[in-house]
């Protein structure tokens, strides 16, 4: 008979071994009866120096040769350091973004965390001059998630024209005073913001909120983004203020806004009127992207051709004096026409704003007013060339209310009439 061990006894003695060698490279452990288990649970001798030892001459016989399984060293300790750091402060990170911001903006009773990582809203709960800001950094009406049946809910996006003098209540009684619904009117408008601040600002807030009708008011402030050299220009308009740029980080990180404003960021030289072509272009895009997003979430857009008025006797130095016949607004403060630039240049880009905005009305087939040609131009009605004296406001809101009586869009059957 063969002295070679059988094809069982060969298994059992290569599986015994390969039990061995991964204890040697495993932290033990025990069994409830104190015996020493390896990471798979089996039983490998009643101590780490007493171990079943498997004769290396059996291994060889069973076909086997005998292999020197490494011992590997632990993590280097400078990595491990390193590794805590970092989770450490990925967990600080977190802590900040998610627990304290939001603790820290709710119990100030600022806007949302949406709102703040958006950028485009006024300190709320406060008067800015005569006007009273909300909570959610706006004016007028802090709108619910789901609008109550039968009323018509009204947005204003545009510059500081549709938010000086209290535009947006004044605008609110005059539309209640026109429809026999409710009207629920909630003033985005602020003060320097750019076609490219409204589109934001209707993307990441208003989109969703279930407007019927939004009223669009831009053709000033976009020439500030003109006054750069034509290779610093930023289609995005982030030449001009840092809110502008965006990116996944920015959109969704607390944190890394404050880092990118504050530290990262840099304006570029000033050029005057060094980027014109460019400039009409992006407002074109924007205030036509604006347009097709009101009209995709259901909200019919009313575009208004800018109103201004600069006396043929202007001059610097005479506005300064206040010897033009504008209205003197008290504790208003008025602008030159030379904070968007020369005067000629202003009045030509006011010109190419309006037409580009009854172009895209025509082009999308939605309600457009005329402004422009509606106001009277009077110093009566302005503050300075293109802020509102009470009585501009007073006009401008009957002339709006009008507008959209006449149009059957303060019904909650959303009939347009052209």
């Amino acid at each position: 008979m063969s002295n070679r061990p059988s094809r069982s006894v060969k298994i059992s003695r290569v599986f015994q071994f390969l039990i061995i060698h991964f204890s040697r490279c495993v932290p033990p452990a025990h069994d409830f009866d104190g015996k020493l288990l390896n990471k798979l649970g089996f039983n490998v001798g009643t101590s780490r120096d007493n171990p079943v030892i498997v004769p290396e001459a059996d291994l060889k016989h069973a076909g086997v040769m005998s292999v020197k399984m490494p011992n590997p060293r632990g993590m280097p300790r400078r990595l491990r350091l390193v590794l805590l750091v970092l989770c450490a402060f990925m967990l600080a990170v977190a802590v900040a973004e998610f627990v304290i911001f939001p603790v820290h903006l709710r119990s100030a009773g600022l806007p949302s965390r949406t709102i703040n990582l958006m950028g485009f809203h006024a300190e709320p709960k406060r008067y800015i001059h005569d006007t009273w800001v909300n909570a959610m950094g706006f004016t007028g009406a802090v709108p619910e998630k789901s609008k109550v049946a039968g009323t018509v809910r009204v947005l204003t996006l545009g510059g500081s024209v549709f938010f000086n003098r209290r535009f947006t209540e004044r605008l609110t009684q005059a539309l209640a005073g026109v429809s026999d619904v409710k009207v629920e009117v909630v003033g985005a408008a602020l003060q320097t913001h750019t076609t490219r601040s409204s589109l934001l600002k209707y993307r990441k807030v208003f989109r969703d909120l279930d407007f019927d009708v939004v009223l669009i008011y831009h053709g000033v402030n976009d020439l500030w983004m003109h006054h750069v050299a034509d290779s610093d220009f930023r289609a995005d308009y982030s030449h001009y203020d840092p809110w502008y740029r965006r990116n996944i980080l920015l959109d969704n990180s607390i944190l890394c806004r404050l880092l990118y404003n504050a530290v990262l960021w840099r304006p570029p030289a000033k050029h005057v009127n060094g980027a014109t072509a460019a400039g009409f272009r992006m407002f074109e895009h924007y205030m036509g992207d604006l347009v097709r997003e009101c009209k995709d979430a259901g909200a019919e857009p009313v575009l208004i051709s800018f109103a201004w008025y600069i006396p043929e006797t202007y001059t610097l130095e005479a506005f300064k004096r206040g010897e033009l016949d504008y209205s003197h607004p008290g504790a208003y403060m008025t602008s030159p026409v030379e904070l968007w630039g020369g005067v000629d240049y202003v009045e030509a880009g006011i010109h190419r704003h309006n037409a580009i905005t009854a172009s895209i009305a025509e082009s999308e087939h939605v309600p457009h007013l005329d402004q422009a040609k509606a106001m009277p131009r009077s110093g009566r009605y302005f503050d300075d060339p293109v802020h509102l004296s009470d009585e501009g406001v007073q006009v401008f809101v009957a002339a709006i209310a009008e507008f959209c009586r006449a149009r059957k869009l303060l019904t909650t059957e959303a009939q347009y009439v052209k």
